[in-house]
């Protein structure tokens, strides 16, 4: 999986209460920006333009693709993808210069990405794939039991 350019992606629509979080986030020099449950199928051009975030939580949207601008938050140290649409995830989160902490589901069906491992921390959300949970237990723990960088596990 790789990263999509913007104008490849649909246009989108946004809500007002969206918008006003990154206006607010824009003219707070806001270092984190929370748009989880915005019901967002992409993230918005307009938090692109915010170069200061190091926070930057999409959880509970309905994201596939990661537009390659991500890789101009110079700052970002945190990203938040719990339960959105991810085929995979983007790789080129690994170009971040700062970046600290991974959040994001786990679909058991699909392998963990080979760069995962150079992200300093990681949680998984297994939550998505619950009933499937006891019966893959032991691939599960094989795939995670290398990941020196795991911090948590969300299986709620």
């Amino acid at each position: 999986f790789f990263c999509s350019n913007r104008s490849d992606l649909l246009p989108v629509d946004i809500s007002q209460d969206v918008l006003n979080k990154i206006r607010e986030a824009r003219e707070k020099n806001l270092k984190e920006l929370d748009l989880s449950n915005s019901g967002l199928v992409r993230i918005p051009d307009e938090v692109f333009e915010l170069k200061q975030l190091e926070v930057l939580n999409l959880k509970r949207n309905k994201i596939q693709e990661m537009p390659v601008e991500i890789v101009q938050f110079n700052n970002l140290k945190s990203l938040n993808l719990v339960r959105n649409r991810f085929i995979q995830i983007p790789d080129c989160i690994t170009d971040l210069p700062n970046f600290i902490l991974l959040s994001f589901s786990w679909r058991l069906s699909k392998k963990l990405p080979f760069f995962i491992s150079n992200i300093p921390e990681i949680n998984i959300d297994l939550s998505c794939d619950i009933d499937l949970i006891c019966g893959r237990l032991t691939v599960i723990l094989e795939s995670i039991c290398n990941l020196t960088n795991l911090v948590g596990i969300d299986l709620s």
